[in-house]
């Protein structure tokens, strides 16, 4: 499956991390730099290639200087609970929309101490 071509995705890695239970996808769009929300970025991986009810996460959306193309990471999870539970929240905001408390982050920080 690596460098296979399709309407302008080409992916370069698909590896299953059975560890934490996610696929880690490395792809380059293209010509879809500085046009491409993350959740279209999502929607286009689903779509794609067919992880369809899946929770899909963009972790790096990544532009070159002088290029249109957009390379990315994605890690593809069975359930949104699952994400929620490995990554920092301010990633899972992105996605969402939801609001990341910097207060309570700091409080637990100080707890800590």
């Amino acid at each position: 499956m690596d460098g296979m071509v399709m309407d302008g995705l080409v992916v370069e890695e698909e590896r299953l991390n059975p560890l934490l239970n996610r696929i880690e996808l490395r792809c380059i769009i293209k010509g879809m730099n500085g046009m491409l929300k993350r959740q279209d970025a999502a929607r286009m991986i689903a779509e794609h290639r067919g992880y369809a009810g899946r929770f899909i996460v963009p972790i790096n959306l990544r532009g070159e200087k002088g290029k249109s193309d957009l390379r990315c990471l994605f890690y593809i999870y069975e359930d949104e609970g699952t994400a929620r539970s490995q990554l920092p929240r301010y990633i899972i905001a992105r996605l969402t929309g939801e609001k990341v408390d910097k207060s309570k982050k700091r409080s637990e920080g100080e707890k800590k101490k």
